[in-house]
């Protein structure tokens, strides 16, 4: 369990590094920093719950999986989006700012999903037999 915790960080923290410089130095915003972190943050505590949760809940993985997606948004929109808008639009930089850390990091998380899932089933088939 322990294992995939740090495993997932670690995926975590080599996808999103590279990218964030990137977007960094093509923008060049300090906002963008701390939209990686707070989507880094958020990803990392659902798929922690969601180990956590895999041996006695294996059937709600899923759902803690979309609760953790339905949380990104509403953090995004009540927290950071405010801070975020200036007059009456928001630019294109900020909202790339969002999504570009979001879907990353929902790849990471879907992957890590799927490997849970898998592993999970193999798990409940070796112990039925």
């Amino acid at each position: 369990m322990i294992k995939q915790i740090f495993s997932f960080y670690f995926s975590l923290i080599i996808i999103l590094t590279p990218f964030c410089l990137l977007h960094q130095k093509l923008y060049n915003a300090s906002f963008l920093i701390d939209s990686y972190f707070y989507n880094a943050l958020i990803a990392g505590f659902v798929i922690t719950l969601v180990i956590l949760f895999q041996k006695r809940h294996s059937e709600y993985i899923a759902f803690y999986f979309f609760l953790g997606t339905t949380i990104k948004f509403l953090v995004f929109f009540l927290a950071i989006h405010p801070e975020y808008k200036r007059g009456e639009r928001l630019d294109n930089v900020l909202l790339m700012a969002f999504f570009v850390p979001y879907f990353l990091t929902l790849i990471v998380e879907t992957t890590a999903l799927i490997f849970l899932v898998n592993t999970s089933k193999e798990t409940n088939k070796i112990f039925k037999k």
